[in-house]
């Protein structure tokens, strides 16, 4: 503001002390308005001598004058601004010129400037306000008069008349300035409660800003777990691809050995009949029977012999053994498992058992069906005429067979349909029947329930709404009994967790499930 106050200082005429209009300039490099200069110099040509009003330099003859564009320009855009300015200002209702209000006064129905204001009276009827023109909304619609009670009754504000003979008459009223300040009291009250409010929400922003700091750098440092143990995977991969190579080659090695052993003496062989065939040939055409017979007699044993010995030894020249190459490769395979679980510890990510989870029928109620590989279950109109045990529900649900007390477990599991079902765990001690038997419903049972499409957690009646647009589809169910946690996932990518139960398991816990009409579910394999 004291830049644009210096500035507007430097654009005032010498001359009439205001912003210049149509500014010129002198040979000596003043500026004036052209009107001003005119008026000068017309004023000196009177005393026939000319010089600048600023710094009085003479001139020889009438100084010429010289447009200033850009000072025009900036002076234009001052005019301009100040119109805009004296427009939106109230001005003092008693000043000549036109003198930007600070006050109004009510009683009087006029808007003073700091000058007038001092000599203005300070009695209790003169209320004085921010400069307004629009008086109108400050009286009363029907006696036009000022607004000075608050009516309690009605909750708006009245004149005197209003009070005296008009529809407030009687009625319980307050002088403004004794309602404003009760209604400011309860401003007070409640900024200070946004106050709070506010400061509250920025200690929880600042609270979640760090939880997403948190979460990148988490992620970063996982991101760099997850490169360094695919960077150990590749490693081992590599060096049980190089032993399986090795072993290739070594047995190529030996298979060609064997054969190249075998060609030699197969070339010797061949040199050999390449002699006989000399031989043979000179026995051709001798003219000797008696040498004929005795050279070719000896030569027809000695061939029937070599035909024999020639069979054997090409068929035992020995092939690429492939069965031994799948052996090792199947027996480093084999300990992959606990080759990767190995490097996941190493790597700081959870090795978790992979369950083999089977449905136990000895829990399941009478309308539960099992496959023979006990790894599907389905609801049956039909009762399956079951004997009764102490173990069986009467309702839909059922147990694994197998129980955990320790570790950590991963099992997945896929409905059918999303209708109605509960997955999850519980001890072996739940009760059989009765409300008290429903999963979810009491202290030793923990689970996710789908009923049409919402999905909720659910523990000892309490229950947590996850999804109310709950898409099908396979649920992973990830338990570390030391650790107490017992987390849900729904397994299509990308992996979504669903709901985590915390707790302090007491027993031993069994894979828990509830099955409802129409359903099926099937324990799979990840």
């Amino acid at each position: 503001m004291a830049a644009a106050a210096d500035l507007r200082d430097e654009l005032n005429c010498s001359v009439c002390l205001d912003i210049y209009t149509d500014p010129v300039m002198l040979q000596c490099g003043h500026n004036f308005c052209l009107s001003c200069i005119k008026s000068v110099v017309a004023s000196q040509g009177n005393a026939g001598a000319y010089t600048c009003p600023e710094c009085r330099v003479k001139f020889k003859g009438r100084p010429a004058v010289y447009r200033n564009r850009k000072l025009s320009n900036i002076a234009g855009y001052f005019h301009s601004s100040q119109a805009e300015q004296y427009d939106s200002w109230i001005m003092c209702s008693y000043c000549h010129s036109p003198v930007p209000a600070v006050k109004t006064c009510l009683q009087c129905e006029a808007s003073l400037c700091e000058s007038h204001l001092k000599k203005h009276t300070r009695s209790p009827e003169h209320i004085l306000f921010e400069p307004t023109t629009s008086l109108d909304s400050r009286k009363c619609p029907i006696h036009k008069e000022l607004l000075k009670y608050y009516c309690l009754e009605h909750d708006t504000c009245i004149c005197t008349s209003c009070c005296l003979v008009g529809e407030h008459r009687g009625h319980q009223v307050e002088r403004l300035n004794e309602t404003s300040e009760k209604t400011k009291a309860k401003l007070a009250s409640i900024l200070s409660k946004m106050t709070a409010g506010r400061e509250e929400v920025v200690k929880n922003i600042q609270t979640l800003t760090e939880q997403m700091r948190d979460i990148q750098e988490r992620s970063a440092r996982v991101a760099d777990r997850i490169t360094a143990f695919f960077g150990d995977l590749r490693e081992h991969l590599q060096r049980i691809e190089s032993q399986i190579q090795l072993e290739r080659s070594l047995h190529q090695d030996e298979a060609l050995r064997h054969i190249s052993k075998l060609i030699q003496q197969l070339e010797k062989k061949k040199a050999d009949l390449c002699e006989n065939m000399r031989h043979l040939e000179e026995v051709c055409i001798a003219t000797d029977p008696l040498t004929v017979l005795r050279e070719g007699q000896l030569t027809c044993h000695e061939e029937d012999v070599d035909d024999q010995k020639q069979d054997v030894e090409i068929l035992s020249a020995g092939d690429m053994d492939d069965t031994a190459i799948s052996i090792t490769l199947q027996r480093n395979l084999h300990n992959l498992t606990d080759i990767i679980s190995a490097l996941k510890t190493k790597r700081g990510f959870s090795a978790y058992e992979e369950t083999d989870v089977l449905f136990d029928v000895g829990t399941a109620g009478n309308h539960i069906s099992v496959s023979d590989n006990l790894k599907t279950a389905f609801y049956c109109v039909q009762s399956q005429s079951r004997p009764c045990s102490a173990n069986r529900f009467t309702s839909n649900q059922i147990l694994s067979t197998r129980s955990f007390d320790g570790g950590q477990h991963y099992w997945e599991v896929e409905s059918s349909q999303s209708r109605g079902w509960s997955v999850g765990v519980a001890y072996p001690s739940l009760k059989r029947r009765g409300i008290d038997a429903c999963l979810g419903l009491n202290e030793k049972s923990w689970c996710v329930c789908v009923s049409g499409k919402d999905l909720s957690a659910m523990f000892n009646s309490s229950t947590n709404t996850i999804d109310r647009h709950f898409q099908n589809g396979p649920i992973g169910i990830y338990l570390d009994y030391d650790a107490g946690l017992l987390s849900f996932y729904k397994v299509h990518f990308p992996i979504r967790h669903l709901h985590t139960f915390t707790a302090t398991f007491t027993e031993p816990l069994c894979a828990a499930f509830f099955i409802d009409k129409d359903e099926r579910i099937t324990i799979t394999s990840s």
